[in-house]
């Protein structure tokens, strides 16, 4: 039986991004001296709402919320081009590559996706975040040599606005030539990477953290663990 192919998520899943994500801290350089805005995402980042928010639709939210109305008629293409958006989500870009750089990836992941590779694996990153963040931490990281492809939001320029994971996945396949579910796998620790491997219909491996709260008992079609070592462990026993 030929080893399934991997689709990891990346912030979570190989790097240790969450906290640095979700806390609110990264928007003191994002939103600098204005500590009611600073206050006002921090306090969307604890709610899923706001989690699920990329960084264009986040700071939009942000900004039409303390003061900025005459934002709030703007389409979400609108939001890629708008000046006084591009400022702030350059900003965050900045920000969030130095901030998750010195966090880095976790002790572990490293040896785990070398040896997935080693064992012929072949695999795909699939990101929300934007692509060229993605492509820069997983260079930083080492991790590059180790996937066949890696994807971030915006992926195929300005063509990507309909290329969410799921469009990605479509394009994977064909790349892939198959689209068997039981070729595929997917590992995510978010509900973007559940739908994904609901709409692949294949295997999901998803990682618990504090920010999903997943465990055992949660109502998840699919596999919990602690972190990647345990995917391993489960791969290399054929599951």
């Amino acid at each position: 039986m030929k080893n399934p192919i991997l689709l990891f998520d990346n912030d979570g899943v190989l790097l240790d991004s969450n906290a640095i994500k979700f806390n609110g801290e990264v928007f003191r350089e994002v939103f600098e001296g204005d500590e009611r805005r600073v206050a006002h995402v921090s306090g969307l980042l604890l709610t899923a709402e706001g989690q699920a928010l990329n960084r264009y639709q986040l700071i939009h939210k942000v900004l039409v919320e303390t003061g900025r109305s005459d934002l709030a008629d703007l389409s979400y293409d609108d939001l890629k081009i708008n000046k006084d958006i591009l400022f702030f989500t350059q900003r965050y870009s900045d920000a969030i590559r130095g901030a998750i750089l010195k966090s880095g990836i976790f002790p572990w992941t490293y040896d785990v996706i070398k040896k997935l590779h080693n064992e012929g694996f072949r695999m795909y990153v699939i990101s929300g975040a934007e692509h060229a963040d993605v492509l820069y931490l997983i260079e930083q990281s080492g991790l590059r040599d180790f996937f066949i492809e890696v994807f971030g939001f915006g992926w195929r320029g300005n063509d990507s606005g309909g290329m969410g994971k799921k469009e990605t996945f479509e394009y994977i396949a064909s790349l892939e030539g198959s689209r068997d579910p039981e070729r595929y796998r997917v590992i995510g620790d978010g509900f973007a990477d559940y739908d994904l491997a609901k709409y692949i219909g294949c295997r999901f491996f998803g990682v618990s953290n504090n920010w999903n709260g997943w465990n055992a008992e949660s109502d998840l079609d699919g596999v919990i663990v602690s972190d990647t070592r345990e995917v391993v462990n489960i791969l290399l026993k054929n599951e």
